[in-house]
């Protein structure tokens, strides 16, 4: 009897799994389900990604990220922004923090938002991007504590 039980329980997850895998294979939406907003960093954010989105401006903002952790963080931002636009909380946010997550994600037919917790300074680092010839670009980049 147990047994039957066991096999009924396996099936039905295996059943919801596929479910869900099937549902995330077709649709274009990025973020499956969301819990939180991502304007508030002490907040709790809860997303479920596609597991089958495009990652191309997720890498591009990986490497930003490695870059805002080095020397040349102010020059980037400087870059990016603008020098009139410079905010030096980008530099004193992302300074020797070791990690971060992408807690949101919004796409556009031009833009795309990417935004990241950063948990050791409890901020939120928001990566715009915008369609160029060659594919998505980072146009600005903005911290939220």
């Amino acid at each position: 009897m147990r047994f039957g039980v066991m096999v009924v329980c396996l099936a039905a997850a295996l059943l919801a799994f596929g479910g869900f895998l099937l549902y995330a294979s077709r649709t274009k939406n990025v973020v499956l389900f969301s819990h939180g907003t991502p304007e508030v960093p002490q907040g709790r954010m809860l997303a479920v990604f596609n597991p089958f989105r495009d990652r191309a401006s997720e890498r591009t903002a990986e490497r930003l990220i490695d870059d805002l952790r080095s020397d040349k963080c102010g020059q980037i931002v400087r870059d990016l922004n603008g020098n009139s636009n410079y905010d030096p909380r980008i530099c004193s946010v992302m300074n020797k923090t070791t990690g971060h997550s992408l807690v949101w994600r919004q796409d556009g037919e031009s833009t795309r938002i990417l935004v990241y917790g950063v948990p050791e300074k409890s901020a939120r680092l928001w990566v715009v991007m915008r369609r160029d010839e060659v594919g998505f670009i980072v146009s600005t980049v903005s911290v939220v504590r």
